[in-house]
C-alpha cells in the first residue's frame, strides 16, 4: 500500500468519522468518495459501467451544444469504450459529486485533517479495515443499455426525417436535464 493511498484513507475515515463531511463541503465529500471508489472498495466493471455513464452524460452535452445536424449524427454514432484511466476514483467522485475539482487531486491535509499535537503516529497496516465498506453502484449499467438505445433511435428518427432533425436537440436538452445522479 503506497503513502498516498494510507493518506487518503486515513483522511477519508477522518472526514467522515469527525461529522465534517456534509454535503457544503465539496472537497471533503470528494475525498470521501474518492476512496469508496478505488479497487479496493469497488468492482471494476462498477468503475467501467460508472465510467460509460460518464462518457454517455459528456457525449449528450456535447450534442446539445451543437447546431449543425451532421456533427450530431457523427456524435451519436461515435461509440466509445470507458477507459480505466489510473485516478479513476477521482474521476468517478468528481464525476458523481459534480465538483469539477483539479485532477488529479492533490491530498494536502486541511481544516480538521491538519495535526495539532507534536506526536507522530506511526502508520499501522490494516487500520482502516473494516471502517469503509463496499461501494455499491446502481442503475449505471442500465442506465447505459437504454442510452445507446436512445442514440439508435434518435439516429433512425434523424435518418427518417431531415427536415425535423433540428427538433432532436430540443429532445435531447429535456432528456438530460431529466436525468440525475446522485450519492449517498
Amino acid at each position: 500500500m503506497t503513502k498516498k493511498t494510507r493518506e487518503a484513507k486515513y483522511q477519508a475515515i477522518k472526514l467522515y468519522s469527525s461529522g465534517q463531511a456534509s454535503l457544503s463541503d465539496i472537497k471533503s465529500m470528494f475525498r470521501v468518495t474518492a476512496v469508496a471508489a478505488t479497487t479496493e472498495y469497488s468492482g471494476i466493471t462498477n468503475q467501467k459501467h460508472f465510467l460509460g455513464t460518464k462518457e454517455r452524460m459528456d457525449r449528450l452535452h456535447k450534442m446539445t451544444m451543437t447546431r449543425d445536424i451532421a456533427k450530431m449524427r457523427m456524435l451519436m454514432r461515435f461509440n466509445s469504450k470507458p477507459q480505466l484511466p489510473r485516478n479513476r476514483a477521482e474521476i468517478i467522485a468528481d464525476f458523481a459529486l459534480d465538483a469539477h475539482l483539479k485532477l488529479p487531486h492533490d491530498w494536502n491535509r486541511y481544516g480538521t485533517l491538519i495535526k495539532r499535537t507534536k506526536r507522530i503516529n506511526p502508520p499501522r497496516k490494516g487500520s482502516s479495515q473494516g471502517k469503509i465498506g463496499k461501494t455499491t453502484y446502481i442503475g449505471f449499467k442500465k442506465f447505459n443499455k437504454d442510452f445507446d438505445g436512445l442514440m439508435r433511435s434518435l439516429l433512425d428518427f434523424s435518418r427518417d426525417r431531415p427536415t425535423k432533425g433540428n427538433n432532436i436537440v430540443k429532445q435531447l436538452e429535456g432528456a438530460k436535464a431529466a436525468i440525475n445522479v446522485s450519492t449517498r
